[in-house]
C-alpha cells in the first residue's frame, strides 16, 4: 500500500495537471472538429460526458466487445470529422 501510495504521489509531482476540458488536449487540436469543441463550452462538456460513458464501457467489456467497441469509435470519430466545425453537426 505504501509503495501505490508513493506512486500516486511521484505522478502528481512529475506530471501537474493541467486544466483541459476535452479528452483530447486543446494545445495540439489540429482538426476543424477539434478546434469547434475546444471553443465551444455545451460541446467541450457534451465531450467530457462521451468520454467518461465511453471508458466507463470499455473498461467493463471483455477483449473482443471491447474490440468492437474500439472499432465502433473509430468510425464515430470519421463521422464528428467529418462535420468539421459545423456545431450543430457535432452537437
Amino acid at each position: 500500500m505504501r509503495t501505490v501510495r508513493f506512486f500516486c504521489i511521484l505522478c502528481i509531482a512529475v506530471f501537474p495537471f493541467e486544466a483541459q476540458a476535452q479528452s483530447f488536449d486543446c494545445r495540439t487540436a489540429g482538426r476543424s472538429d477539434e478546434r469547434a469543441i475546444c471553443d465551444n463550452q455545451d460541446l467541450a462538456e457534451l465531450d467530457i460526458q462521451m468520454s467518461n460513458s465511453y471508458f466507463r464501457l470499455l473498461n467493463s467489456l471483455g477483449e473482443s466487445a471491447r474490440a468492437r467497441l474500439r472499432s465502433e469509435q473509430a468510425e464515430w470519430l470519421r463521422e464528428r470529422q467529418e462535420c468539421g466545425s459545423n456545431l450543430r453537426c457535432l452537437r
